[in-house]
């Protein structure tokens, strides 16, 4: 009998790994709590965008830049709900079983989905926004992005 090169693995009865077995535990990790009962503590970055340097003070008169402040709280509020969403989505997608074929390859397409939002999302942060403009005859202006983006109500907070 020629010895094994893992000691602790047994031949038999252990777990299927062959082509036609998924090869996966039977002890499956609990998922943590959904992010819509369980808020997570605000990763964003939070820095002041308008944290200018004396000569530009005026600028930061809080008049002006009231209404920005509140909307970049708001795609902070927005950013966090989609990074806790998506970062559920993604531990729900790993704890699947792989499957075999065509049903394997949609789910690791969907991870790398998933992770390459995640991705963006923690890069650029508040910095996704890029500007704003205000359109004529309109009090309101409007938040330029990096990429789209709305609140849970459906209300656009930026666009690309």
């Amino acid at each position: 009998m020629i010895p094994l090169a893992f000691p602790g693995y047994v031949g038999g009865g252990g777990l299927p790994q062959g082509p036609d077995s998924e090869g996966e535990s039977c002890a499956r990790p609990l998922l943590p709590r959904h992010p819509s009962r369980h808020r997570s503590p605000l990763t964003i970055t939070n820095t002041d965008a308008f944290n200018l340097p004396d000569r530009l003070s005026a600028k930061a008169h809080p008049a002006l830049i009231a209404r920005d402040r509140q909307q970049f709280a708001t795609i902070a509020d927005s950013l966090q709900q989609q990074i806790d969403d998506l970062t559920y989505r993604l531990t729900e997608l790993r704890l699947q079983a792989g499957g075999s074929g065509q049903a394997a390859m949609d789910r690791d397409i969907e991870i790398h989905r998933v992770t390459s939002q995640l991705r963006v999302l923690r890069r650029y942060g508040l910095d996704l926004c890029l500007g704003r403009v205000v359109r004529e005859g309109e009090e309101q202006p409007l938040y330029i992005g990096r990429l789209g983006l709305t609140d849970d109500e459906g209300r656009q907070l930026m666009v690309d």
